[in-house]
């Protein structure tokens, strides 16, 4: 209870602190998607002389096009939509740390511990400056992005806790809707597959898993067969500029190049005026033929790439935080210094506790899935509260080796001394 209070003061301060400062706020496409449909009806982005109407996934998009409807486009509603997600993640973390917990089944010099690692892992979470950063100070889909990852973690448990179809159904329904927020959010489904094979059996996971694709097609199938309707894309969204940005030669695979532009700056006079001629569906194979060629012409240096993007994914790219104004690029050596600590207690939990491997399913595959596309830092934040909570488990773990180091050399003294 008293957590849960603590919890809602500091989400209170956060809307006061949203009231009292005043920011400039930076828009993405979400934004101006939301604004086309409420003035339009219809859902759609234009770039590079093209209507796209599969651009970017569509939960964010169509939560601000609600928010705008009642507010008007007034974006101090959007950020206490990011403030209240934040909230109910907040709630669900708990929850999902403790279940975790008992997954790691920790020895009794470590149970002690648990309820301060849980509690100091959500403090973090709140407190984490670049998460409020797009708290405040973005309109972009990463606090949903957290949120959601959060929930499916949350209805895992409560599936497995009691394996019923009233469950599974919740877990499937959330899991549909997630992937449509994020494709990226499907890695969620490594430690539901093997806690359920351990928990059921292989013939249990093999039906429910045949239900959760199912009713997850079903989710899904409407959007997917618009996109196909409306820009010829089969997808979510179309993948092929972010297939090509993440394999441009003279870049480390991100959205800029080595030199510091913008990754369009890659592209020829010649190229940009053809993109301007193509639709939607031309775009994106022309932007996978530029993908194949890059990869075809030179292999093992795509390869190099990827390695590169995959360490940029868990250390820091050349140029982390050209995109960001200079208050925030002050903080980067503090971050990096926060980070890296993090980074290391969260790998050494695997050698503590052996069935950390389960948890640590869901940040390896985002990595490994986000390194064929393209790489920011923001692309690592959904898992950085996970390595926090493991780290946490880490810093107990040493922590209670020397207690018991300090009180053995103690109490050896005091036996020579006697």
């Amino acid at each position: 209870m008293r957590f849960t209070l603590i919890i809602l003061l500091l989400t209170a301060i956060k809307i006061i602190f949203s009231l009292l400062i005043k920011q400039d706020i930076f828009l993405y496409e979400d934004h101006d998607i939301a604004v086309n449909l409420l003035k339009t009806g219809n859902f759609f982005y234009d770039c590079d002389g093209a209507r796209h109407y599969s651009f970017q996934f569509p939960i964010y998009p169509f939560m601000l096009f609600m928010i705008y409807k009642i507010s008007n486009i007034n974006l101090f509603c959007v950020i206490l939509y990011h403030i209240f997600l934040n909230m109910l993640t907040a709630f669900m973390l708990p929850c999902v740390f403790q279940k975790w917990l008992g997954v790691f089944n920790l020895n009794e010099s470590l149970k002690k511990y648990s309820g301060t690692i849980v509690k100091i892992s959500v403090l973090i979470f709140l407190l984490h400056p670049i998460i409020n950063y797009y708290i405040f100070l973005k309109i972009h889909p990463f606090i949903e992005n957290l949120f959601f990852f959060t929930l499916l973690n949350f209805l895992m448990f409560r599936f497995l806790e009691k394996n019923n179809f009233q469950n599974l159904f919740l877990y499937a329904i959330a899991f549909g809707f997630a992937v449509m927020d994020r494709t990226t959010l499907a890695i969620s489904i490594l430690p539901f597959l093997i806690l359920s094979k351990n928990r059921f059996g292989f013939l249990r996971l093999t039906r429910n898993t045949f239900i959760l694709f199912l009713v997850t097609g079903f989710v899904n199938a409407p959007w997917l067969i618009r996109n196909f309707h409306k820009d010829n894309i089969v997808g979510f969204a179309s993948s092929g500029r972010d297939l090509w940005k993440g394999s441009i030669p003279d870049s480390e695979g991100s959205n800029y190049l080595n030199s510091g532009l913008n990754y369009y700056s890659a592209l020829s006079t010649k190229d940009v005026n053809y993109i301007g001629t193509l639709t939607p569906a031309g775009q994106n194979d022309f932007f996978i033929n530029k993908f194949v060629k890059n990869v075809k012409e030179n292999p093992s240096g795509y390869l190099k790439l990827y390695l590169l993007k995959l360490k940029n994914f868990w250390m820091f790219r050349k140029l982390i935080g050209n995109e960001y104004p200079f208050f925030i690029q002050q903080f980067i050596p503090f971050y990096k210094f926060f980070f890296l600590t993090i980074l290391i207690l969260a790998f050494t939990s695997c050698f503590f506790i052996r069935k950390t491997w389960i948890l640590m399913t869901m940040p390896v595959a985002l990595s490994l899935f986000h390194a064929f596309f393209y790489v920011e830092t923001r692309h690592r934040l959904l898992i950085e509260p996970l390595l926090i909570f493991l780290a946490l488990i880490s810093a107990a773990k040493l922590y209670s080796l020397f207690k018991k180091s300090n009180y053995n050399t103690l109490r050896k003294f005091i036996v020579s001394f006697a």
